[in-house]
């Protein structure tokens, strides 16, 4: 446990810091347009590969078909990936590095999952290798050019990508798929992570379009510097979310329920130790800890952290109700979340600002979670009547 738990916490910390630490080597306007490209990388590869890391979570089978379903979903979300970037950012440059970057992102998460699953150890020392080669990638290429991010994403899958290569010399790669089995999850969880990814991070895009660049800096920064606890909380579902996640029977949904509570529970605890050092450590006044902090707002970063105690109980919840066959209400709960700020965002287009938008962020998770609990009540009441 202890070894999952630091290995978690120094590859999830080093791939936070690192992204703080270059807004200090790049002007405002570059890290804003960095920061976008991220977010573009992290929607679209979350899209492509969360179908196949649920799968791995719920059946714990491990074998070469989950890179060949995530590869095809690549193939055929591709067209609408380079069309959505080159729409946006009207760069060619950008176009080739969001869907380089996306092919990466999602084929590290798919062979982090399967690795995970497969081989704890093996898992443990690889994604601190990924994480170090990785980040010395990014903070030498990057900063020249944010274009490069492909660089250092490829760099962590093919770590990730070799170790699984290298565990599973008698796995069979000519292994049969079929496409009409994977398109149902393709659709439930590939919708899902959609919605889910615009909550999180389709903001980002509204901020470059109504503001400026710089204030998605601003924006993402004090969001990322508030998310400082949630590599901790990463670390405690590589310890409960298999357990959470295991198909359920009738009786244990109760215990279920009540250890998903506390697991939330730890992680809201967490949360608020880390933002009472924070805030005294950015009261401080230390010359390098106000570099860090730079472009960052307090305001925000508050806001950001009552939202995270909402996300906390999300991720606790949203895998018991999956376990019980719910899949219905996750995904209702995710469209409800993000309904709530798009709606926010049209009611107030004309005098939006930085802290409107974190709050819609607040109040979609406030439904998110409301949906969640409702499902879960309906499943102790349905097994009631079983």
């Amino acid at each position: 446990m202890l070894k999952i738990i630091s290995s978690e916490l120094f590859s999830r910390g080093l791939l936070w810091i690192r992204v703080l630490l270059i807004g200090s080597l790049v002007d405002i306007e570059s890290y804003g347009y960095l920061l976008l490209l991220i977010s573009a990388e992290a929607i679209f590869g979350t899209i492509v590969s969360y179908p196949q890391i649920k799968e791995i979570l719920f059946k714990h089978q491990v074998d070469a078909r989950h890179f060949y379903s995530t590869g095809i979903l690549y193939l055929l979300l591709l067209p609408v990936i380079l069309c959505a970037a080159y729409l946006y950012f009207n760069s060619s440059a950008a176009m080739l590095a969001i869907s380089l970057s996306v092919f990466f992102f999602a084929g590290s998460q798919t062979a982090l999952y399967v690795l995970r699953v497969a081989n704890v150890s093996l898992y443990n020392r690889t994604k601190v290798y990924a994480a170090v080669l990785s980040t010395v990638v990014f903070m030498v290429a990057l900063p020249y050019n944010p274009n490069f991010l492909p660089l250092s994403t490829a760099t962590y899958f093919f770590v990730l990508f070799g170790a699984f290569i290298r565990s599973s010399e008698k796995m069979a790669f000519d292994c049969k798929i079929s496409i009409r089995e994977l398109i149902p999850g393709w659709l439930i969880f590939g919708s899902k992570s959609l919605l889910t990814q615009l909550g999180l991070q389709g903001n980002r895009f509204v901020i470059g379009v109504a503001l400026s660049i710089g204030d998605v800096a601003i924006f993402v920064k004090s969001y990322m510097i508030a998310s400082g606890i949630t590599f901790i909380y990463a670390a405690i579902m590589i310890k409960y979310e298999k357990g959470l996640s295991k198909e359920i029977a009738p009786n244990e949904l109760k215990p279920r329920l009540r250890k998903s509570f506390g697991v939330a529970g730890l992680m809201c605890a967490l949360l608020l130790a880390y933002i009472g050092v924070l805030f005294v450590f950015w009261d401080s006044k230390i010359p390098s800890v106000d570099q860090a902090f730079k472009d960052a707002s307090s305001e925000l970063v508050l806001i950001f952290s009552l939202f995270f105690i909402f996300q906390a109980f999300s991720l606790a919840f949203t895998p018991v109700l999956i376990a019980s066959g719910k899949n219905f209400w996750s995904l209702m709960a995710t469209v409800f979340s993000l309904l709530v700020q798009v709606l926010v965002i049209i009611c107030l287009w004309e005098n939006l600002t930085l802290s409107t938008l974190a709050w819609s962020m607040v109040l979609g998770h406030v439904v998110l979670v409301g949906t969640l609990v409702l499902g879960n009540i309906g499943s102790v009441r349905s097994q009631k009547h079983q």
